[in-house]
C-alpha cells in the first residue's frame, strides 16, 4: 500500500469536494410539486373528496317491481310520486 503524503492527499479531497457540496446542496434545497395541468377540481368538489362518507341511492322503476333488471316493458304509471321533494 502506497503512503499518500499530504499534497496529494489535499489534491484528492479537493477534487472530491464539488461532490460533497452538489450531495449536501441537494439533500437540502426544497421540492417544489409541479403545477397541474389538465382540469383541476374547485373548491366545494375537494371539500366533497375530504368527507370520504358519502351516499348514492338509486332508485328506478326496477324497485318498485322487485326486479334486478328491467326490460323497458314496465308500466311507466307505476312510477308517480306525487309529492316528490329531492332538496
Amino acid at each position: 500500500m502506497q503512503m499518500l503524503s499530504l499534497s496529494m492527499y489535499f489534491q484528492r479531497l479537493c477534487s472530491l469536494l464539488p461532490l460533497f457540496i452538489g450531495l449536501i446542496s441537494a439533500a437540502f434545497s426544497q421540492v417544489h410539486s409541479p403545477s397541474a395541468c389538465g382540469p383541476v377540481p374547485d373548491e366545494n368538489q375537494l371539500c366533497w373528496q375530504e368527507m370520504e362518507y358519502y351516499a348514492f341511492i338509486h332508485y328506478s322503476i326496477n324497485t318498485y317491481t322487485d326486479a334486478a333488471w328491467g326490460f323497458g316493458d314496465e308500466d311507466p304509471f307505476l312510477f308517480n310520486p306525487d309529492s316528490l321533494d329531492t332538496r
